[in-house]
């Protein structure tokens, strides 16, 4: 049998960072909303497995939810 060797990547960014508009508060703006969306999103989906977890366990009813919100 051969012996694979293990690849060692570099941890460390090489270059500077890439831009998309040319101020850099934009860019650090953008960056701080995608962030926020990808928190958001991680949310939902938790929020929506804790939901079928109750929900088949008879715990959770969606009707009773969408009343408090209706008011």
């Amino acid at each position: 049998m051969t012996e694979e060797k293990k690849i060692k990547l570099p941890r460390v960014a090489k270059g500077p960072r890439p831009m998309m508009f040319e101020d850099e508060a934009n860019d650090i703006l953008l960056s701080m909303n995608v962030s926020l969306l990808n928190e958001l999103i991680v949310t939902r989906q938790r929020l929506d497995a804790v939901e079928r977890v109750l929900e088949s366990k008879k715990r959770y009813e969606p009707s009773r939810c969408e009343r408090v919100h209706a008011r």
